[in-house]
């Protein structure tokens, strides 16, 4: 419980600073029967309807990342960890399909979590963000890396990534995937690299303790 207390502030801030990152796009958005509304379906058709599309999915967003920072939801399958990732995040990205950030956000949890390692819904949310953002180019590029990650082809796996974290809008959580598997393959100097560019990154602020305490850890290994 002290957990989930301490985390869903960060969450909730997390969602607040991404909100809004989304709003350049047009129509056509997906028809209602696309929705997932098993969970929230009143409310989030009710906003829609009264013209709050993307407050919509800023609350479902929201209400993602309070999921991710802890607990189950009433009725989840408590048999595989995350079990309700992907479906809170087709919820937000059929509410809003230019919501870029959360297709890469959810699918690398989906893929790259050892304890969730679902890599095809991961390839299922990314597909369907493709479709919707055929020239965002950090979904195939993630795409690819969870691709190389079935093969057990870290090196480029890595290549991968390495792409996706030049992008400004990059989740942290891609860079520290990235820089955890570096400093798990014995790539100290590559961890302590993706780590720093974090730290001097003011959208990262909330995992900046985070960077310098892995910093000061690598620094003791040799490169």
């Amino acid at each position: 419980m002290l957990r989930r207390l301490l985390v869903f502030p960060f969450m909730i801030l997390a969602g607040i600073g991404f909100s809004g990152m989304h709003r350049t796009f047009p129509w056509p958005y997906p028809p209602f029967d696309q929705l997932i509304t098993q969970r929230n379906g009143l409310q989030d058709v009710s906003l829609m309807t009264a013209g709050f599309r993307c407050l919509a999915a800023d609350l479902g967003w929201i209400d993602l990342l309070q999921y991710v920072g802890g607990g189950f939801l009433p009725g989840e399958d408590t048999s595989r960890a995350y079990a309700e990732l992907k479906p809170m995040t087709l919820r937000v990205t059929r509410i809003d399909p230019y919501f870029r950030h959360a297709y890469v956000y959810s699918s690398s949890m989906l893929a790259f979590f050892r304890n969730i390692n679902r890599p095809q819904e991961a390839l299922d949310v990314l597909f369907e963000g493709m479709r919707n953002n055929p020239d965002y180019w950090p979904l195939r590029t993630t795409a690819a890396a969870i691709g190389f990650k079935k093969a057990d082809q870290f090196d480029r796996m890595a290549q991968a990534l390495e792409l996706s974290i030049q992008q400004p809008d990059c989740p942290t959580l891609v860079k520290s995937i990235l820089a955890n598997g570096y400093k798990e393959h014995g790539r100290f100097a590559d961890a302590v690299r993706v780590w720093t560019i974090v730290l001097n990154n003011p959208s990262d602020a909330l995992y900046h303790g985070k960077a310098e305490q892995e910093i000061k850890k690598l620094g003791a290994n040799p490169a």
